[in-house]
């Protein structure tokens, strides 16, 4: 790829090109935070570019996107902090970029 894929985060996920992204999801992608200010950041990457807002997308894709947050906050927010004793691990609800 040229050029940075910040630039691009959704169209470089979309083209296997993003490396933050740690897997594909039903409505977008769950990748690592670029900035660890806690253990574990994350965030989930909405897989339409134009979507600013979470009420943006469509009612069945909205309620797709928060059953994939609930699963991903489920899986950092108990297996990764769980090995060192506390919750740490701290997940973006809200499409990217935000508005």
């Amino acid at each position: 790829m040229t050029g940075d894929w910040r630039m691009d985060r959704i169209g470089t996920a979309l083209r296997g090109e993003n490396p933050t992204v740690l897997r594909r999801l039903t409505s977008g992608f769950a990748a690592i935070g670029d900035v660890q200010f806690l253990p574990g950041y994350s965030v989930l990457l909405v897989d339409e570019p134009d979507v600013q807002r979470l009420s943006d997308l469509p009612k069945a894709k909205r309620l797709s996107f928060l059953s994939d947050m609930d699963q991903l906050r489920r899986a950092f927010g108990h297996e990764s902090c769980r090995k060192r004793g506390r919750r740490v691990a701290r997940t973006a609800i809200r499409p990217f970029p935000a508005p």
